[in-house]
């Protein structure tokens, strides 16, 4: 910078040459001003509006996606939760029918069993004896209508519970895929504040004369005999 003391002479001895270099000084240091505020602008503005937010919140649901549905375990556990929502399948209600059959044949053959031999204990035959064997195959198959309609109301019920259980999975896996996209954005908002604040607060005022001359003569922070 030179000698402050000359710099100020040449201000008292030319105040046409000191105003001239003021000037100079004043422009240069504004026009460097306007480029270093300019970066800064076009930072800031790089830093905001929809575009980054857009950004966060892809990569943040992307990762959500790789977590709630992509991971193998998540993904078995959708399958086994879907099969358990359509409830027993043609082979399982089969077999469980065919035991309900047997069962029942068992019981019936058991107690047709015990009609007879009540029947021939107390000389009971004939018309008499039928009638006993017809009232209890007519019981026995009142049973058998009960029974399938109470596998049919535990296959609704078993399709009710399973749908409810697979929606309220999937519901989990969406927010989990949605949770993590807003904390994503959440999180890059603010590192893109924090960042534009400490960018604005190094944006310089447009000097003016006086302030040239001042800065031209002593810098800008202050006057350095040194």
């Amino acid at each position: 910078m030179g000698n402050p003391w000359d710099t100020a002479v040449n201000y008292a001895t030319n105040p046409y040459l000191g105003m001239a270099n003021s000037y100079s000084n004043t422009r240069t240091a504004n026009d460097d001003n306007a480029n270093n505020n300019a970066a800064i602008d076009a930072q800031v503005a790089a830093n905001s509006g929809p575009g980054p937010r857009q950004k966060d919140w892809d990569t943040g649901y992307a990762r959500g996606r790789d977590i709630f549905y992509n991971d193998p375990d998540m993904q078995a556990m959708r399958a086994r939760r879907e099969d358990l929502s359509k409830g027993y399948n043609g082979a399982e209600l089969g077999s469980l029918r065919e035991n309900a059959r047997q069962d029942l044949e068992g019981q019936r053959a058991r107690v047709l069993s015990g009609l007879r031999s009540q029947a021939g204990r107390g000389g009971v035959g004939g018309a008499r004896a039928a009638a006993m064997e017809g009232a209890a195959n007519q019981g026995f198959a009142g049973q058998r209508a009960t029974n399938e309609r109470a596998m049919n109301m535990d296959q609704a019920k078993m399709v009710r519970q399973g749908t409810g259980d697979f929606q309220d999975f999937l519901m989990r896996q969406k927010y989990g895929s949605v949770a993590t996209g807003i904390s994503e954005q959440q999180q890059g908002v603010a590192d893109r504040t924090q960042a534009n604040q400490a960018a604005l607060a190094n944006k310089q005022p447009d000097e003016t004369m006086l302030s040239g001359m001042w800065n031209s003569t002593f810098g800008k922070k202050g006057m350095n005999l040194a």
